[in-house]
């Protein structure tokens, strides 16, 4: 939160780590383990000040940022946790907290090649009954089988990233586009 492209947002971050290898996920620089979590925090409530003066698409929603992991530290299959339970478990507990907080929509931008573990079914199924919209990465052509978590599921709305010329990107799980919902 204290970059430049957030001042003056309602940005809050949770500083109880939800994976045992992140000690705090409350950085004050954008180095190669947080770019990504800024970068997404940004396209959603960025004031367009600082680099790349991004603006955002909600610039006065009120943001809750979970940490799951560290980009600059991927362990195996796209694990950013430490094993593939702990990545899991993380995900988990981040929508149990945003439910509890009193989330609308819930973004995660992560997208990895585990098993969908019954109590993380739980948590989707929570958030659908209560309303809450969940929007997730699909998995950026890292070939994961099956679909991966959570862009796959059910009720879950599936986004993408766009090619430079505009297109939607073509990848390994997202050239079906009934994977996909496009906004």
């Amino acid at each position: 939160p204290d970059l430049e492209v957030f001042a003056d947002a309602n940005l809050t971050v949770d500083t109880n780590p939800l994976c045992p290898a992140i000690t705090d996920p409350a950085v004050t620089a954008a180095d190669e383990g947080a770019v990504h979590g800024s970068e997404v925090v940004a396209l959603l409530v960025g004031n367009g000040r600082g680099p790349g003066a991004v603006q955002g698409i909600v610039p006065d929603a009120n943001v809750i940022f979970y940490g799951v992991g560290d980009a600059s530290k991927e362990f195996a299959d796209g694990d950013v946790c430490g094993s593939s339970g702990d990545t899991v478990e993380g995900v988990e507990e981040g929508i149990i907290r945003a439910l509890d907080a009193g989330a609308d929509v819930i973004s995660i931008s992560l997208s990895v090649g585990l098993p969908i573990w019954a109590a993380q079914q739980a948590s989707y199924s929570r958030a659908i009954a209560e309303g809450v919209v969940i929007v997730a990465a699909s998995n950026n052509g890292t070939g994961f089988s099956p679909a991966p978590a959570p862009f796959a599921m059910n009720g879950v709305v599936g986004v993408n990233s766009m090619a430079e010329d505009g297109s939607l990107r073509h990848d390994a799980d997202s050239d079906d586009p009934s994977k996909l919902n496009i906004h």
